[in-house]
């Protein structure tokens, strides 16, 4: 067994290890709205990129960001798994709160079905982050909601998220164009939890309110590229894809009980929704996406990609009654390097990659919520080819202002290529 094959065992190991008993994904106040965080797309080499390289072509990097790109991945069977460490803290002008959390990046596997334009991904990785956890203290003046009571202090806690499994097909068309296909089945639930402390002289009142939420949808994105080698040195490729919004399936029910002081049920709950009540049941819009990406390639040398992504948030319609978004935008840029790409020595055949991002994010607050941040990382091949590498990615962004949160995002994947179905023939 060579070292490559023994680091991706260990590795694999290590990554269901962490993955079974870490203790989820960082909380976020921006998680509390809608169904959530939108976890990033792409594996460590794109987030290292500044979440950007959706027009690389590559026959040895799954492109998820632009799945007609993998048209190019026609040699190999193609295996990609990651995790991502992340470490916040929230700030604002009264408090601050840290939290660290583990979560699985990607699993992506790629088979080549024709030697010449078709190739099959298929993936699963996570698509929302819902953790959140906050609390606020408001006075009783007046409130109808609350009478008699003097003060209201309220913990919201919520859990929970989306994920999603995808497949997509990916053709190589004549002069050097490629589309790709790719539907994907999201599917997940979200609990949120309100814990009222009803204050009145000496004597307090708990009452908890649940909310189980369980989302379910099929989603199709098209995408298209192409690629053109100018000269013996360099190549240019740009690339777009999109999804339309579309309607996913969801339903919610509402608990509320009493407790008593110690926390435990008082007076028994009741379900405020029947099975029979419209709120029960609906409909939620979610937004279309569309991407696009620009990719400069030195061959074998150096790379420069640039991409827009744009997502309509402002159709989305929730179990909310006002919709809490507008239309975001994210900008970025990355460059790859390589010092020598035919060289025996390792060290020399390393990718050193840089990026940046600007994100203005969907959020309708009184101020602007921008994502800002760099990232840097590595591509290290493993032995004398490229068919084995791990690549790793740091990131730092922050994230707002009035409630701000500053973020570090280490990344590590294992990329592995190799034949199958291959029958050898002795003469």
């Amino acid at each position: 067994m060579n070292y490559a094959k023994l680091f991706f065992i260990l590795y694999f190991h290590v990554f269901f290890c962490a993955i079974s008993f870490s203790q989820g994904t960082t909380t976020s106040p921006y998680a509390q709205f809608g169904i959530g965080d939108m976890e990033p797309i792409g594996n460590a080499r794109n987030v290292a990129l500044g979440f950007g390289g959706s027009a690389l072509a590559s026959t040895h990097y799954i492109n998820v960001l632009n799945p007609a790109f993998t048209a190019y991945n026609r040699t190999f069977v193609a295996f990609e798994c990651g995790l991502y460490v992340q470490q916040k803290r929230v700030t604002n002008d009264i408090a601050s709160a840290n939290s660290v959390g583990v979560n699985m990046q990607y699993l992506n596997l790629l088979l080549p079905l024709s030697s010449k334009n078709w190739t099959v991904t298929i993936g699963l990785r996570p698509y929302t982050n819902a953790n959140a956890r906050y609390r606020s203290i408001s006075l009783l003046e007046n409130n109808d909601s609350f009478v008699g009571y003097d003060t209201v202090s309220i913990q919201n806690i919520n859990q929970g998220g989306l994920n999603t499994a995808f497949m997509s097909h990916a053709f190589r068309l004549p002069q050097g164009f490629c589309l790709g296909i790719s539907t994907g089945y999201v599917l997940g639930n979200i609990q949120k939890e309100q814990l009222y402390t009803l204050q009145r002289d000496n004597q307090q009142t708990l009452t908890q309110l649940i909310l189980y939420q369980n989302y379910t949808q099929l989603d199709v994105q098209l995408s298209l590229g192409y690629y053109k080698q100018i000269n013996d040195k360099y190549a240019l490729s740009m690339g777009a894809s999109g999804s339309n919004a579309f309607d996913m399936n969801s339903t919610q029910v509402m608990e509320n009980k009493v407790l008593d002081r110690s926390g435990y049920e008082n007076r028994g709950f009741g379900k405020v929704y029947s099975d029979s009540t419209d709120n029960n049941k609906k409909s939620i819009k979610l937004p279309s996406v569309y991407r696009f990406g620009v990719n400069i390639d030195k061959l074998n040398k150096a790379s420069i990609s640039i991409d827009y992504q744009y997502t309509d948030w402002s159709v989305y319609q929730g179990f909310e009654t006002v919709s809490e978004f507008s239309g975001s935008h994210r900008y970025s840029a990355g460059v790859e390097y390589t010092p020598s790409y035919n060289s025996i020595k390792v060290i020399n055949r390393i990718k050193y990659r840089f990026g940046a991002y600007f994100h203005e994010t969907p959020f309708k607050t009184a101020q602007k919520v921008y994502d800002i941040g760099a990232s840097v990382g590595f591509g290290m091949p493993l032995g004398n080819k490229m068919l084995y590498s791990v690549n790793f990615s740091v990131t730092y962004g922050s994230r707002g202002s009035v409630v701000n949160e500053s973020y570090t995002r280490f990344c590590l994947n294992f990329t592995i290529n190799d034949k199958w179905f291959v029958r050898y023939r002795l003469d």
